[in-house]
Order: structure tokens, then C-alpha cells, then sequence
């Protein structure tokens, strides 16, 4: 497991450029740097979702275009941050469950599913992501045994 070096907001603000009291009016603790992307990911998946007829084999297809953000090493730091504190996974599992909820709101709403077909849709959407971002397997393996 990678160790970060400790920092504290004190160090972030000075390479912000801001003062530490100014750095907690735009975040509330350290652990909320690391999500304060969270949404992205979903508004991307959301935008995508009105215009698929087949939602989990357009899906599939959409997860495999979506490209990480420029600083992909940072991304892909992120589990074994995560890993090193209790909160952060508590925020982790806080946000996969927004990702279900969000989504399968929108598949009902869309008409693309039932209700129930919604629900468990979303949670194997999310699970690609979970398995995914957990390294579990590469994508591409992961999406094959979802099928």
C-alpha cells in the first residue's frame, strides 16, 4: 500500500494560494478535497443516460469511452488513500450510494426500466465502478462477467 505523505491545511491553503480560514469556506474538512469531485462521474453518466434505448449495453459502451481526468496517477491513488482512513471509506460508500439512488431515480423517470429493473440496474452499473476503481479486475473483465 502507498503511504502519502501527512499534510495539513495549513500546507494545502499556502499551495492554493489562499488563507487557511479561506480554504474552509470552500471545503469542510481535508477528506472533502478528495471528493469534491464526486458528481462528476454520475452528471456525466446522467447526461448519457437520456439518450440510450438500451441502458446497461449502452452502458457498457459509454464506461469504456469515459476517459480519467488529466492527473489519472492521483486518480488512481485513491484507494489505497481511501484505505488508510475509516472515514474516507465511510465517504467512499456514502457516495456509491448516492450513484444507485441517482441512477435509478433517472431510469424510472426515463421509463427505460421498472421500478424493481431500475434499482438492481443501478447497482450494476455501480458495481463496475466499485470493481473498478477497487482494482478488482480491468474493465473490460469486469463488464464481461456482469453480463
Amino acid at each position: 500500500m502507498m503511504a502519502l505523505p501527512p499534510i495539513n491545511t495549513a500546507q494545502i491553503a499556502e499551495v492554493c494560494g489562499i488563507a487557511k480560514k479561506t480554504l474552509f469556506q470552500y471545503i469542510k474538512s481535508k477528506e472533502a478535497l478528495i471528493f469534491v469531485n464526486d458528481r462528476e462521474l454520475l452528471d456525466q453518466l446522467l447526461s448519457a443516460l437520456t439518450a440510450w434505448n438500451s441502458p446497461w449495453e449502452d452502458f457498457q459502451k459509454w464506461v469504456l469511452t469515459v476517459s480519467l481526468d488529466e492527473d489519472e496517477t492521483r486518480f488512481l491513488s485513491l484507494p489505497q488513500l481511501i484505505d488508510t482512513s475509516e472515514t474516507l471509506k465511510r465517504r467512499l460508500l456514502e457516495m456509491w450510494q448516492t450513484y444507485e439512488l441517482e441512477i435509478a431515480q433517472s431510469l424510472t423517470d426515463q421509463k427505460k426500466c421498472a421500478a424493481l429493473d431500475s434499482k438492481i440496474l443501478a447497482n450494476k452499473m455501480v458495481l463496475v465502478f466499485r470493481l473498478s476503481f477497487e482494482k478488482i479486475a480491468p474493465l473490460k473483465t469486469i463488464l464481461k462477467q456482469l453480463k
